[in-house]
């Protein structure tokens, strides 16, 4: 029966690229949120922008001017905090996925080892089962030729 000594450490490999995949998700995930975050908020700012021409065209109130010019401007800090998410998000992803790559270049090695010590293995067993094929086709020539067939056994 074949028996790969490193089964543990490809069992652990395993677990880390597992985890590792699941962190790619997660940052994978978070990045999609704060960019959708990022893009909400910037149709929000031009609905706003919008909003204060048609004010500023139709009646001109200095207080409701103000408040969209407050909003717009508390609206332009929170993009850029959004687009520094957004960036910390990408260097995460792009850390999560050179994570999850060489947990996998590790694991494919512990494997092409796993499949090269299988191959030896069914060699030597083929080895063994032709060796014992001949020595039993060696014996039956040997008893043959001595006169010890199977047939001479009970005709003695």
């Amino acid at each position: 029966m074949f028996d790969f000594p490193l089964q543990k450490v490809l069992d652990y490999r395993n677990c880390l690229l597992k985890k590792a995949e699941l962190k790619f998700a997660e940052a994978l995930r978070t990045l999609m949120e704060e960019e959708k975050n990022l893009l909400y908020k910037k149709g929000l700012r031009i609905k706003y922008i919008k909003g204060l021409e048609e004010t500023e065209k139709k009646d001109f109130n200095i207080n409701l001017v103000a408040y969209f010019l407050t909003y717009i401007h508390f609206l332009e800090k929170e993009i850029l905090l959004c687009q520094k998410k957004v960036e910390n998000a990408k260097i995460a992803v792009e850390e999560a996925r050179l994570l999850m790559i060489k947990a996998k270049k590790d694991k494919e090695i512990l494997e092409k080892l796993k499949e090269q010590m299988w191959r030896e293995f069914i060699n030597k067993e083929i080895e063994k089962e032709q060796k014992m094929a001949d020595d039993v086709s060696t014996i039956r020539f040997i008893r043959e030729k001595s006169g010890l067939g199977f047939l001479n056994l009970y005709v003695q």
